[in-house]
């Protein structure tokens, strides 16, 4: 089974419709280039990329919490930097949005989570389609209160979601055309994380590069679930059931059971 796409150990993470309409509000300035004198070609000089680089990271693990955002990474080689700083470019889009819990954008409008579905959902049998989310869902999730579907999600938390899907703790069925993906994290008050998909599902609203009845991975919901743990092992017991980490499967468990005890 191919696994998910890992960094060097020296990184240090932070575990706890389409791409739509929506404008990011403060677009990175582009960074100056210069003539190499070996080469001749219009590149950047390694310092620069590499403070290129390093400015990317800083911005995206500034969203999910992480405010000593280059500590971990200073001692990276530079290609390991640059294939880091690649991926938090392309989780950056949906953070933002989470972050600002989706104010200043259009509820309805579809929002990319990420452009393709990670190689460790595909290996457990999903359709690689862009994984989607919509404005109205962060809404949602972001917004503590006692009705249906307000889970009270930190932004910072749900801003990691993309990076947190590409290694997933277990991945399950969670009905016809559904699955439940278990991610390394927990909410506020220790429960464990849980996001579930729709699959190749029609977009019922365009926007950006989005087309109407387009087909993604729609996510459905993202929040704490107190009786996760129990349904994994349910799911497993049924060969319905992917777990890919099965010591963050166990942490999870623990803090799950310590949370009980408390309560």
């Amino acid at each position: 089974m191919m696994g998910p796409a890992s960094f060097p150990k020296t990184v240090q993470f932070r575990v706890s419709e389409k791409k739509c309409d929506w404008e990011i509000k403060e677009e990175p300035q582009p960074h100056p280039k210069r003539e190499t004198v070996e080469e001749g070609s219009s590149r950047m000089w390694k310092g620069e990329q590499r403070q290129h680089d390093l400015d990317d990271i800083g911005r995206y693990r500034a969203l999910v919490g992480q405010v000593d955002s280059t500590i971990a990474v200073e001692g990276l080689n530079n290609q390991d930097l640059a294939e880091y700083a690649n991926s938090c470019r392309m989780w950056t889009g949906f953070a933002e949005i989470a972050k600002a819990r989706g104010r200043g954008y259009n509820r309805q409008a579809p929002v990319p989570v990420l452009p393709e579905t990670p190689r460790a959902l595909l290996a457990a049998g999903i359709p690689n389609l862009p994984i989607c989310h919509t404005v109205r869902h962060i809404v949602r999730e972001t917004t503590i209160s006692n009705r249906s579907h307000r889970h009270g999600i930190e932004p910072s938390l749900l801003a990691s979601v993309p990076e947190l899907l590409q290694a997933p703790v277990a991945i399950f069925k969670a009905g016809a055309g559904r699955v439940a993906v278990s991610l390394d994290a927990v909410d506020t008050i220790g429960q464990p994380l849980v996001a579930y998909f729709d699959l190749a599902v029609p977009l019922s609203v365009g926007g950006g590069q989005f087309r109407s009845g387009e087909l993604v991975n729609f996510m459905l919901s993202v929040y704490g679930r107190e009786s996760l743990i129990s349904e994994i092992e349910s799911a497993r017991a049924a060969g319905e059931c992917n777990v890919f980490n099965e010591e963050a499967l166990f942490s999870l468990a623990v803090q799950a059971l310590q949370r009980r005890k408390a309560a």
